[in-house]
């Protein structure tokens, strides 16, 4: 897996799985970024057509997966799940790693 497969970029900036919080707050070394509202490159394996989607929801991760798909350990209660138009991401601090799925897949 490559690198930029396994990290979401913003703007060409990267991101880590622990630099988004419990609260949807990319944490970068440049300052804070709330990612409700804004727009997100999707991964190509769960694309569905745009290349960048509209963060429009944060939800708790284990109210759609119990485990991670990766490493498969149990998502606490402060694991989230960025919910976009027809992508959603889960930022693994587990194993830091983002989790993308679409209504059909998930991928590490």
């Amino acid at each position: 897996m490559s690198k930029e497969e396994k990290i979401g970029s913003i703007v060409g900036l990267c991101a880590d799985a622990r630099d988004i919080d419990k609260n949807g707050i990319w944490h970068s070394p440049y300052g804070k970024m709330n990612l409700l509202g804004k727009k997100m490159p999707v991964s190509k394996k769960v694309r569905r057509g745009k290349e960048e989607e509209e963060v429009i929801m944060i939800a708790q991760a284990n109210n759609y997966f119990h485990y991670c798909a990766n490493c498969n350990k149990d998502f606490d209660d402060d694991a989230i799940i960025l919910v976009m138009e027809t992508a959603r991401l889960v930022p693994a601090h587990c194993c830091n790693v983002m989790l993308w799925s679409s209504e059909t897949d998930v991928v590490a």
